[in-house]
């Protein structure tokens, strides 16, 4: 989309399954991002899977890097991974 721009602000929690382990929960991961385009800028917080509908579009927190793993912290910066769906089309964004 023309001019649209997703900057992450803040991973606000992180409680997603390790990649070394077996859970029964698969853990929820939340992020607070600003929205921008053509001068109109919003701030949202995402959370993984459900999509934040901006009006004329959505946007969704699909996943982060790096995944978490058993008995290690993640240390900052996290890339995040979004989906943006206009009416007529999908439009993966990286950020």
């Amino acid at each position: 989309m023309e001019g649209l721009r997703i900057m992450p602000i803040k991973v606000t929690a992180d409680s997603r399954c390790p990649i070394n382990a077996r859970c029964i929960w698969a853990g929820e991961l939340r992020a607070k991002v600003k929205v921008s385009q053509k001068g109109h800028q919003r701030t949202l917080e995402l959370v993984q899977g459900k999509p934040a509908d901006l009006g004329w579009a959505t946007v969704e927190l699909v996943d982060a890097l790096p995944q978490p793993r058993a008995g290690r912290k993640i240390a900052p910066p996290y890339r995040l991974k979004f989906r943006v769906e206009r009416r007529d089309r999908m439009i993966p964004q990286s950020r």
